[in-house]
């Protein structure tokens, strides 16, 4: 048994590994496969490209459809993505990649990610108090504490609402007018 798991189990660390590196010389379909071959429950790679287009998009303002429209596969499957806005890599890391994001920010990049036919969304909780403005880690809350009500806006149940409603249906994006805007046509 140890050589039949041992080497899927090893290959799943390196795929995963270069995932949260941001390595692109490693296919998502790899990882997708492998689970699927080894594992009942099949199983995803996450979408970290998409996710770096995204906040792209959210910091510059510009929405242009057809950049969103992709979620960067790598050749796996839309179902077989986790996708979001930030994760605890983007925003604990040294490089602060998402840290300074507003709750704004993150309830935009919500919309599109959240709203998407494809992909698993998964919305990262961050610490109380913590980024946009704020520090990094903001030291009101202990590890294993509740994070941010941000996950409870409105706006994010809106999206969620959205998503649920609209599951199984077909989607497109459109620009309105400018790349200020996108519209979720589903």
């Amino acid at each position: 048994m140890g050589r039949a798991v041992f080497p899927p189990l090893q290959n799943c660390a390196k795929i995963r590994a270069s995932s949260l590196q941001g390595d692109s010389s490693l296919s998502y379909t790899g990882y997708t496969n492998m689970f699927t071959q080894y594992s009942s429950d099949g199983g995803g790679a996450t979408a970290s490209d998409y996710g770096k287009t995204v906040r792209a998009a959210i910091k510059s303002g510009i929405l242009n459809a057809s950049n969103l429209s992709s979620l960067r596969n790598g050749g796996a499957k839309d179902d077989q993505l986790v996708t979001w806005v930030e994760s605890h890599d983007n925003y604990a890391n040294g490089d602060k990649e998402s840290t300074g994001l507003t709750d704004y920010q993150l309830r935009m990049g919500w919309s599109i990610v959240g709203s998407r036919a494809g992909g698993a969304p998964l919305y990262f909780n961050r610490p109380v108090g913590s980024g946009g403005n704020n520090a990094q880690f903001a030291e009101q809350s202990q590890l294993g504490d509740a994070g941010d009500n941000m996950w409870k806006d409105k706006a994010v149940v809106a999206v969620n609402y959205f998503r649920n409603k609209m599951n199984g249906n077909s989607e497109y994006l459109r620009n309105c007018q400018s790349q200020n805007s996108c519209l979720m046509m589903r």
